[in-house]
């Protein structure tokens, strides 16, 4: 018996090695996880006024557009577009005509085209395009918002990149949660 007692402890050693081997060199599958772009904004202190529209040269006089689908263009005739939230950012804020396109997962944009302020709000979609411009389920559904200018803030640009969905965030989110129920409707 004292003899097994010598070979049974270098047993299952060896065994538990080799365990921990199996586990550390066989590749476990990837989830296939689709994350919200995220945007560095800067950060909203617990008094954030809403931007109001000044009558400076910042902000571009627009042009209706003829088709809802596309955006609405500046005097100069030109759309800006952007692939940062960064970029998109002063404009959302001014509710000047801009459109964003970000990577979204594998083959998905998320896509957000200001078309500009239109009797007195901000008129913007949200969706999440293919590659085509084509919808696709998955992701955010598709919105469109006609929000009062006066009630956009950086919280609104936060809330559309899911910032606020942060521990901390949860009075910040309630309240932009619900502005989108009041001045959005999904398509």
């Amino acid at each position: 018996m004292n003899n097994t007692k010598k070979w049974l402890v270098p047993v299952i050693i060896v065994f538990v090695l080799l365990v921990i081997i199996i586990v550390l060199v066989i590749p476990r599958p990837k989830e296939n996880v689709v994350l919200a772009p995220t945007i560095s904004i800067p950060p909203i202190s617990s008094t954030t006024q809403p931007v109001q529209p000044s009558s400076t040269s910042q902000v571009t006089p627009t042009i209706p557009s003829a088709e809802p689908s596309k955006p609405t263009t500046t005097l100069s005739g030109k759309t800006v577009s952007c692939t940062s939230g960064e970029c998109f950012f002063p404009y959302f804020v001014k509710c000047s005509p801009v459109e964003l396109k970000m990577p979204f997962g594998e083959g998905a944009i998320y896509q957000i085209i200001v078309y500009g302020i239109e009797n007195g709000k901000c008129h913007y979609t949200v969706k999440t395009v293919d590659a085509s411009g084509k919808v696709i389920p998955f992701g955010p559904p598709s919105t469109e918002c006609f929000m009062p200018v006066d009630k956009i803030t950086t919280a609104t640009v936060e809330h559309l990149f899911g910032v606020d969905a942060a521990a901390g965030k949860e009075t910040v989110k309630a309240e932009q949660d619900q502005l989108f129920t009041d001045y959005c409707s999904q398509k």
